[in-house]
């Protein structure tokens, strides 16, 4: 029986540091795994309005410092920083 190669669930950041280096927007399978949750569980929470997403094309995107504001942590991001289209 041959096996496949399955890529390693995105891990649980695990410092400051970790959590500075996230990208601005995160996939659901890697907002369930900052979370505990399965890849299931974290699409249902999103369909439930429990986790912030955003839809780019066919993509759902969780935003980092909208997920992280959630769980009680500051994303250092400068908000001046950031363009904005109105």
């Amino acid at each position: 029986m041959s096996s496949t190669s399955v890529p390693d669930a995105p891990r649980q950041p695990q410092t400051n540091a970790d959590i500075a280096d996230l990208p601005a927007t995160i996939s659901v399978e890697h907002a369930g795994a900052i979370l505990g949750v399965s890849r299931r569980s974290a699409y249902r929470a999103v369909a439930r309005g429990q986790i912030p997403a955003i839809r780019i094309g066919r993509r759902l995107l969780v935003p980092t410092a909208e997920l992280l504001g959630l769980l009680g942590l500051a994303a250092d991001v400068d908000a001046a920083t950031v363009p904005r289209s109105e």
